[in-house]
């Protein structure tokens, strides 16, 4: 692996959750950690910086600038250049189908390790079939819905092992049941979900492959 400029490259920055993973860095405060930000608006992107960096009383990360979306080979070129400049991607950049595609690949193809946090589980089981062999081949590590829909399930299997070793048992096995009434239920609560996230169910069902059954949440190999 060539040198690197830095440890982690955050995208996404100016939206809900990019904003969060910005704060949190900034109030790490860790001086061992090399990490910028990336985003396609500098006057956006910068305002949002220097908001959040000012809350937090800490000079605002480095900003480079790129498109998530290449239409062009000099797009492509530019994005690969930063992402071959960091060891780790960060990207809460959704929605994933539109923004996500490209910058997944080029991790692939770099051997830079990736992390998101889509809900998109058919953007999921399309970059593993894209992807996989030149993940492997590069060694780059990709994980997709890091923290999205995982961490209610797991803090749940937690409590509940930790309450049955209070009372001197343990957890076998644990099933999830989910209803499509309680799905649609989330609707009727109003501002529940950011503007990506619409859009992002937006491209779920309107992308013929999304139409996938949920076989799509099982990777190809291991």
């Amino acid at each position: 692996m060539t040198d690197k400029i830095y440890d982690v490259i955050i995208f996404g920055v100016t939206g809900f959750t990019g904003k969060l993973a910005v704060e949190y860095l900034l109030k790490k405060d860790d001086s061992s950690l090399k990490w910028a930000a990336c985003a396609r608006s500098e006057s956006r992107a910068m305002a949002t910086l220097k908001e959040i960096a000012d809350s937090v009383d800490k000079p605002a990360p480095t900003l480079v600038i790129a498109d998530l979306i290449c239409q062009t080979a000099e797009d492509e070129t530019k994005l690969r250049n930063i992402v071959a400049s960091t060891k780790v991607v960060i990207t809460a950049a959704g929605p994933f189908e539109k923004y996500g595609i490209t910058l997944h690949k080029l991790c692939a193809e770099e051997g830079v390790h990736y992390a998101d946090i889509t809900g998109e589980t058919s953007f999921f089981r399309h970059v593993i079939d894209q992807h996989d062999d030149k993940a492997r081949t590069s060694k780059a590590t990709l994980v997709s819905h890091c923290g999205n829909d995982c961490i209610p399930q797991d803090l749940t299997v937690f409590e509940m092992d930790k309450y049955a070793k209070s009372k001197g048992c343990k957890v076998r096995s644990i099933a999830i049941r989910r209803s499509l009434l309680t799905f649609l239920s989330l609707f009727r609560v109003k501002f529940i979900f950011t503007v990506p996230t619409y859009f992002a169910i937006f491209f779920g069902f309107t992308s013929s492959r999304k139409l996938r059954p949920w076989i799509c949440f099982l990777p190809r190999q291991l």
